[in-house]
């Protein structure tokens, strides 16, 4: 029985590590949405209200993980 599972990326463009991502979570075939900050500031916006400037940022369920951290999104998207 699937969980609710609530998987929000933010990306920007031009970012290795973003595409990296998308990839990862394309193959695990976990469904996400996906928040450019490039292409709309009202996304950056929600990152820097969080004291965050970087991207990625993968939030699963309010659980941040910063960056493209393999290992770190596998052990918490297998709770999902």
């Amino acid at each position: 029985m699937e969980g609710k599972q609530q998987v929000t990326i933010y990306v920007s463009n031009n970012c290795s590590e973003s595409n990296k991502l998308i990839h990862f979570l394309k193959e695990l075939g976990i469904s996400y949405e996906i928040k450019n900050i490039t292409e709309d500031k009202k996304n950056l916006k929600e990152l820097q209200e969080q004291h965050i400037y970087a991207t990625p940022v993968t939030m699963v369920n309010n659980h941040k993980i910063l960056g493209f951290q393999k290992h770190k999104l596998e052990s918490e998207l297998i709770r999902l």
